[in-house]
């Protein structure tokens, strides 16, 4: 009985895991960025805590392999649908990424043209980039919060 209820807590774990990265994915395509933070932070709470309820069932294959055949495909079911919807979520993190990307090399080449080259960005750890610390002439420096 005991096996059951973890393998009920898998279950409920894994469809916890499969509404919040879809909500998350929902945020990333409405281009909702301060609003996919804390959906971020409870998705990778319940991953976790996903990922500790799978281990604790691999240690018992054996007692997993005596459950009726309709749990276990439940539980295989349920792995495959994280797996979709994981990727699909990574996914559109990479393009947001990637977007965002492209976005500040159009902004920092826009600042460059319109300020004769005399710019600078600031490393993801937050200083200036060595180049432009020697430069004088150096009159703008773009940042980004990197939150997300």
């Amino acid at each position: 009985m005991e096996f059951e209820a973890s393998v009920d807590e898998v279950l409920n774990a894994a469809v916890d895991l499969i509404d919040i990265t879809s909500r998350e994915t929902e945020l990333l395509c409405s281009m909702r960025p301060v609003d996919i933070v804390p959906v971020m932070e409870q998705k990778a709470a319940v991953a976790n805590y996903y990922g500790t309820l799978l281990k604790r069932l691999d240690r018992r294959r054996d007692v997993f392999a005596a459950l009726p055949e309709l749990r276990k495909d439940e539980v295989r079911a349920a792995g495959e649908w994280v797996t979709m919807i994981v990727s699909e979520n990574a996914r559109m993190l990479r393009a947001a990424a990637d977007a965002n990307e492209r976005l500040l090399v159009a902004i920092k080449e826009a600042a460059e043209e319109h300020y004769g080259g005399a710019t600078s960005t600031y490393t993801r750890i937050g200083r200036m980039d060595n180049a432009a610390r020697r430069d004088p002439t150096v009159r703008v420096s773009l940042g980004v919060e990197e939150r997300v």
